[in-house]
């Protein structure tokens, strides 16, 4: 049974154009969301074209569909009521769509650029806030699993992770093409027997 998979991440701290995005990614990106994603990110190289667009379907609600714009808008947030609803809605939607939830950024105090009045770009060390318990409960209401990754590693080893653990069967036909070979070898054998048969006969035979 195939399974669907929606990985939901919250960045703790801080999109692709849509040519990367139709050019790379392996879905149909639904209406809007490789513009949309692309104005709310400040440079491509903050994203990848795997995340550059969102999936268009026509059983799964997206994140447009159900709270009227892209996970993660500008100046907009989801309280816990309203990731729960969408969990549910998405449990509704397909029982075999499972909510993974990745945790992105370190523990306690992170350097977050910001600009300061005379207009240059600084670090500052500031909290990260990662609502943990919120995206624990979102995970376990689809029967997904959360995650928190602290590093580009330890990230990557959750998408393998997750890869392993929602493997799908899948029927391969298999084509095999022999060749009989033997006759390659029966034959110099065969003549290599009549031969010593032969030689029996003359005065080289075999001496018992």
């Amino acid at each position: 049974m195939l399974v669907r998979i929606l990985v939901l991440i919250w960045i703790a701290g801080g999109a692709s154009s849509a040519v990367r995005a139709q050019s790379i990614a392996p879905d149909t990106a639904e209406a809007g969301s490789v513009e949309e994603i692309a104005k709310a990110t400040t440079e491509p190289r903050f994203s990848s074209p795997w995340v550059s667009y969102v999936p268009a379907s026509s059983t799964v609600p997206s994140p447009s569909a159900f709270f009227g714009r892209i996970a993660g808008a500008p100046g907009e947030l989801v309280d816990s009521a309203q990731a729960y609803a969408y969990a549910r809605a998405l449990a509704a939607a397909s029982p075999r769509v499972k909510v993974y939830t990745i945790g992105v950024g370190v523990r306690g105090k992170a350097p977050v650029p910001v600009r300061d009045e005379a207009g240059n770009m600084r670090l500052v060390m500031a909290e990260v806030d990662v609502d943990e318990k919120t995206l624990q409960t979102v995970a376990d209401q689809t029967g997904g699993k959360f995650y928190r990754a602290t590093d580009t590693d330890s990230l990557k080893k959750i998408y393998e992770q997750i890869n392993r653990l929602e493997t799908s069967a899948q029927t391969v036909q298999k084509f095999e093409n022999y060749d009989e070979l033997y006759p390659w070898a029966l034959i110099p054998a065969l003549a290599i027997l009549g031969f010593s048969f032969l030689l029996q006969h003359t005065r080289y035979r075999r001496l018992p």
